[in-house]
């Protein structure tokens, strides 16, 4: 065999059995191509047709590299031949069948194929892991090799068994005391006995070691134990010896003598009889106490302690650092008083031989100084200002024990108390007490205000807040009544309302009236968009607009719309000539002008055009002339009036005029329509000056003027084919102006 190198891999170019170095992981093997005349490469089990030139063929697929001379275009034996190679396709691996010539290769066996080959024609060797008839049978797991690969045939494997396993199809398993690849190895000598000392593929013994070894091989001595499989441990009172077992490993015997204070083969006794230490040779100490085993068996540390005098393990070692007693663990008294020495006290008995520290007395300075005394041999008395129940203050210290009485404070009771008060002056002064420079602000024993309370608060110890309605020092001052909620209080301290304000006011103590703009609880409500906005535009408490409403509105809050009126506060009447739709408005109710057109006959932005046609222009010049008829006959009257005397004049004269012009534009003159041109004619400025007025509707005129009144000549009418506009020259003009910007009651100023 031979090795390819670097990462190749094994794939052999049929004609010259070399490696194609470009395929391959590092380590495989390869293997050497199949025999003359045989393919179906590795396992090389098909044999090339026998119409392959020297019986040559491509070892993968078995196709002739070239045919034997003659066998175009019928190969001889069966088989297809194209150009000069012959491919096997005859029904060669029929089962019970002679080969059939080529013609006929088409036909499919009848009877199956022959064990190793499946297809129609039969001439498919089975897969790889694959064997017998119609290859339906796979190859034995246990077959040696990469893919447990076998005779496709018979399915004997073609690369020997896996470990344990023998036989050709490696279907038995190794006998005998053996293991291993072939059945080739022997199980250990120290498995434990049976019919199957170790298991036949790896060798692990099954039942175990033979004393004295252990291990899944039973190839490992026992070390520090013993016994089969070494289960038991050497005993720990073996020595032992560097890296060796410190016992036998098939009965245990301690091999290198005893630890100390043990004796015997196994080391398993201890010493006895007052003795320790190696071979029990050590003697325990005469200081330890007593017993029938005074000291350990190995170390001669005494195990029932000392006697009186002394301490340390082996009792070797005299009472010291103030301790007396068995084992020296009893502790001279803190208060026997210090010499400087190493015990303050006797080292067996423990009494007080230098006397006692500041507070005791008794020998062994166990007692404190009686009630109402301490310090150095009990000769000072506790202070008067401690609470007395029983020692009322420390032996030693003097330090009062139970605290002090009401009003001072400190360890010896000697502080008086500072803005607090009562027993230990633990309680706190009320912070509502007003402060007195230099001076605690509350009585120290009741606690009570010595100099007043602070703003908001009463009372003997300053604990009542100011009542509902007042506030600040001694509670003198009234809550703002502008405060809001039903009882209008406020902080007791600063004055603040705590509930808002009353509508229109705002700020913490509710003294500013809402800012301009603004209305309503907390002022949060804006004015009205239509309020006329100079200065305050609204209420500050209910929101009404001060100043009236901007042009197309009306109402207290200018929030209704103008309908058939306009401009500020809806105050002007909409042209009585404007469409009346019966739904919307007749006119804009900013500007007045008519927003769904004109009535018959009208036209203009205001509808305040008269629009005359052919069949109307006699009518129209006659209405005109008897107009100016009719009203130089009221003229004429008026004349009269004015000769009354004065008094009567004053009393009388505006009531007659106003009668005279109210009957003359309440007749029909011609029709309906010709109402507004009489309004045109009478309102030209022939009538006195500020004599003249007419309301909003346009339907009354009348005049307060006292002097005559002196009519111009009439108006000329000029006429249009096939339509004509009737001109009245100036008096038509001021008319026109006039319905465009009226105001309500406006004056007509004209010339006498």
């Amino acid at each position: 065999m031979t090795r390819c190198q670097s990462r190749n891999r094994c794939i052999y170019d049929m004609s010259s059995d070399k490696c194609d170095k470009l395929k391959m992981e590092l380590g495989y093997r390869c293997r050497p191509p199949c025999a003359k005349g045989k393919w179906n490469f590795p396992h090389c089990n098909f044999k090339c047709g026998p119409n392959c030139k020297d019986g040559k063929c491509n070892q993968l697929d078995g196709t002739c590299f070239q045919c034997t001379r003659g066998a175009m275009p019928l190969c001889l034996g069966g088989g297809k031949c194209e150009g000069s190679r012959c491919y096997a396709e005859c029904l060669v691996y029929c089962r019970g069948e002679d080969p059939v010539a080529c013609e006929n290769r088409t036909r499919p066996c009848t009877l199956g194929c022959a064990d190793g080959f499946y297809g129609t024609k039969c001439n498919k060797p089975c897969v790889s892991s694959k064997y017998g008839a119609n290859c339906s049978k796979t190859c034995s797991t246990r077959c040696g090799g990469e893919d447990s690969a076998c005779d496709h045939v018979t399915g004997a494997c073609e690369v020997g068994c896996v470990p344990g396993y023998t036989g050709k199809t490696c279907d038995k398993e190794c006998k005998n005391g053996t293991f291993g690849e072939n059945c080739s190895r022997n199980c250990s000598v120290h498995c434990e006995e049976s019919d199957k000392p170790c298991d036949h593929v790896t060798g692990v013994c099954l039942q175990g070691c033979q004393s004295g070894y252990t291990g899944d091989f039973c190839d490992t001595p026992c070390f520090n134990t013993f016994g089969k499989n070494c289960a038991e441990k050497c005993n720990t009172t073996c020595q032992d010896y560097r890296t060796q077992s410190r016992c036998d490993g098939f009965f245990g015997h301690c091999l290198f003598s005893c630890k100390d204070g043990y004796t015997g083969a196994f080391c398993e006794n201890e010493c006895v009889g007052g003795s320790y230490g190696a071979s029990c040779k050590g003697r325990c100490n005469d200081t330890c106490e007593e017993a029938d085993k005074p000291c350990d068996h190995v170390t001669g540390v005494c195990l029932h302690g000392c006697q009186s005098g002394y301490s340390g393990d082996f009792c070797d070692t005299p009472c010291n650092n103030n301790t007396y007693g068995k084992n020296c663990i009893e502790h001279c008294n803190s208060t026997c008083k210090d010499t400087g020495a190493q015990n303050r006290c006797n080292p067996f008995d423990g009494t007080c031989s230098s006397g006692c520290k500041t507070g005791y007395q008794g020998e062994f300075c166990e007692k404190e100084c009686n009630s109402g005394k301490y310090g150095e041999d009990c000769t000072n008395n506790c202070n008067d200002n401690c609470e007395e129940s029983g020692k009322v203050c420390h032996h030693g210290t003097g330090v009062c024990l139970h605290g002090c009485q009401p009003g001072y404070s400190g360890e010896f009771c000697d502080t008086r108390c500072f803005n607090t008060f009562g027993k230990k002056c633990m309680m706190i002064c009320n912070a509502t007490c007003k402060d007195s420079e230099g001076q605690s602000r509350c009585d120290p024993f009741s606690g009570s205000c010595t100099s007043g309370c602070i703003a908001g608060y009463h009372g003997g110890f300053c604990e009542n807040e100011c009542k509902d309605g007042t506030f600040g020092e001694s509670c003198t001052h009234q809550c703002s009544d502008r405060c809001g909620g039903s009882d209008k209080v406020c902080h007791h301290v600063t004055g603040v309302c705590l509930h808002g304000c009353q509508i229109g006011y705002t700020g913490e103590f509710c003294d500013t009236p809402c800012a301009d703009g603004y209305f309503g609880e907390n002022c949060l409500n804006e004015c009205g968009e239509n309020c006329e906005s100079f200065g305050e535009v609204c209420d500050h408490v209910t929101g009404a607009c001060l100043l009236g409403c901007k042009p197309g509105y009306s109402g207290e809050f200018c929030d209704t719309p103008c309908y058939n009126s306009y401009g500020v506060n809806c105050s002007e009447r909409c042209n009585t000539t404007c469409q009346d739709t019966g739904v919307r408005r007749r006119c804009n109710p900013f500007d007045g002008t008519c927003t769904s057109g004109c009535r018959a006959g009208y036209q203009g932005d205001f509808c305040e055009e008269v629009e005359a046609s052919e069949s109307v222009v006699g009518l129209l010049s006659m209405s005109v002339f008897v107009v100016i008829t009719v009203t130089a006959m009221a003229v004429v009257l008026l004349v009269k009036i004015e000769e009354y005397p004065h008094q009567a004049q004053s009393e009388q004269t505006g009531f007659v005029k106003k009668t005279i012009l109210d009957d003359l534009l309440s007749k029909d003159l011609i029709s309906k329509e010709m109402d507004t041109y009489a309004q045109q004619v009478l309102a030209m400025d022939t009538y006195p000056q500020q004599g003249l007025e007419m309301d909003t509707h346009g339907q009354q005129i009348f005049s307060t003027a006292s002097s005559p009144v002196n009519l111009a000549p009439a108006p000329q009418v000029t006429i249009d084919v096939p339509k004509a506009t009737v001109s009245t020259h100036s008096s038509h003009r001021f008319f026109k102006d006039f319905r465009r910007s009226p105001s309500s009651k406006k004056s007509l100023n004209t010339i006498v």
